[in-house]
This record gives structure tokens, C-alpha cells and sequence, in this order.
């Protein structure tokens, strides 16, 4: 299915409001469900909104599997997700599944389902979740893939801003995520966490842009980063770099600048 087709969602819980009809179709009861099951596509996405709804439709999508193996259900988002048993059950079920630990960690419910409709949702972010054990932020895009990357990359802003990792958001139909009062735009998540968006990104830079100064800068701004910020190398060497007039750093130099940068020295070039 290409991402300008319209896909069928499907919206599980109790009191759905009648305006997301037009955007889902909402399933309330068991003989609902099954039907919906039986003649799902493969492209098709199931929201439940709480357990009971991710129990039923498990349950049904499990006997689902039984008869037919090889139909898998579509995507899954369980907004309220159900044990970690019954998600074993949903990833053999279905294609992709995503789940948070807090409801918070979604879109408001309008909202998700206007990216889900969107022709550039692999762009857009749908929810997420941190993790303070791994120290790394997981988020889902609007086609149900998921990116993960570690919370250093958030850094403080110029005037000292610094992100609260316990009160995360997804907003503005998915085209940032806030820590509090702290904000980061998907392109800058994306583009540090998925190295195929980076080089579709990258791969329309660099046809301005193709000398090693000007990923350093890229990098060097993705880090929010001062070219006065590297121990060791002087700013006025970063900026003969970026500028063009270093072509080759010597090692030792480049090797101070990655380690500042958090990357090997030759991924530096890839950014």
C-alpha cells in the first residue's frame, strides 16, 4: 500500500465520540470484532483504548492466527496495554505493535487518527515512551515503525532549558515531542535515530553541500553545540573546517572533535 492510500483503522473501546467515526471505525461489541477480524487487511490499524478492548480483540485475533497462520492483522496501539503475555500474542498476530506506559505517552486520540490518515505519517510521530533504566526515548511513527535513541541528545537550550525526561508529550499532530517545557522537532529524533532518514535528508543537502565542513556543522547544530564547545580544538579551527578551508583535520583533531560529538570520526562525514 502506498502512503497516499487510505487504510482502514479500527477503534476499540467503550463511548467513542461519534466525531472520530468519520475517521475509524469503531467496534464495540465481540460479534463486531470478529467480523472486523475475519475480513481485515493486511495495512489495516486496530486502536484499543483500554484492556478490555485489547483483551477481546487478542482473544479473537488468536483464534484468527489458528485458523489462518499466515494473515497477519495489521498494526496495533494499545493505549492501554494488556499483560505481557497477551503482547507476546499480539506480536504473532499482528504486523507491528506499539504500546506505552502511559497514556500520556499518546496523541490525543483526534489527533492520531489524522496522522494515521496522513500521506507523510512515517514522518509524523504517533507516541512514545521513556525509559530512565536505558536512559533512551522510544517513539512510534504514524506507520507503526519505531525509533530509539538515547536521552543525551536532548540537550540544554542556549538560554539553559533543560528537559524534564518524567513529563513527556507528544504534540502538534506529531511533528514534536515536549519534556516539560523543553521541545524537540520529530525531523531532529528522526533524523538522529533512523540512518534512512538521515540519508534521504542528507542525500538533498549534499546536493548543495557536499564537503566534510558541512556535516560537521550539521552534526555540530543536531548536538546544539557551539564551535567553541570542543576541549582540546580551537573554535577558530572548527570554523575553518565548516567553512571549507580544512579539508583533511589532522587525527588527532578529528578524533577530539568525534569524541565531543558522541560518534566515531568516520560517521562524521555521514551526517
Amino acid at each position: 500500500m502506498s502512503a497516499d492510500e487510505e487504510k482502514t483503522i479500527y477503534l476499540l473501546g467503550k463511548n467513542v465520540p461519534s466525531r472520530l467515526h468519520g475517521l475509524a471505525a469503531p467496534l464495540t461489541g465481540v460479534n463486531q470484532i470478529h467480523e472486523a477480524v475475519q475480513a481485515a487487511e493486511a495495512a489495516a490499524d486496530w486502536v484499543t483504548l483500554d484492556q478490555q478492548s485489547a483483551e477481546a480483540l487478542l482473544k479473537q485475533s488468536f483464534m484468527h492466527m489458528m485458523a489462518r497462520p499466515d494473515h497477519q492483522l495489521g498494526n496495533l496501539l494499545l493505549q492501554e496495554p494488556p499483560s505481557l503475555a497477551s503482547i507476546a500474542v499480539a506480536q504473532q498476530a499482528f504486523s507491528a505493535v506499539a504500546w506505552t506506559n502511559s497514556r500520556k505517552g499518546w496523541l490525543p486520540l483526534a489527533e492520531l487518527l489524522e496522522v494515521l490518515h496522513a500521506p507523510n505519517r512515517a514522518n509524523l510521530l504517533i507516541g512514545g515512551m521513556v525509559d530512565p533504566h536505558t536512559h533512551t526515548l522510544t517513539v512510534y511513527r504514524g506507520d507503526s515503525s519505531q525509533v530509539t535513541v538515547p536521552l543525551s541528545v536532548f540537550k540544554r537550550t542556549a538560554d539553559g532549558g533543560a528537559p524534564v525526561f518524567n513529563d513527556f508529550r507528544v504534540i502538534d499532530y506529531g511533528h514534536a515531542v515536549r519534556f516539560g517545557r523543553y521541545e524537540s522537532a520529530t525531523d531532529a529524533i528522526l533524523y538522529e535515530g533512523d540512518p534512512a532518514y538521515r540519508r534521504s535528508v542528507n542525500a538533498r543537502r549534499r546536493a548543495e553541500e557536499r564537503t566534510f565542513g558541512a556535516s560537521l556543522r550539521r552534526l555540530r547544530s543536531q548536538r546544539r553545540l557551539r564551535q567553541s564547545d570542543f576541549p582540546g580544538v580551537a573554535a577558530r579551527t572548527i570554523i575553518r573546517i565548516e567553512n571549507g578551508e580544512i579539508d583533511n583535520p589532522h587525527t588527532e583533531t578529528l578524533g577530539l572533535i568525534a569524541k565531543r560529538l558522541g560518534v566515531r570520526p568516520n560517521a562524521i562525514g555521514t551526517y
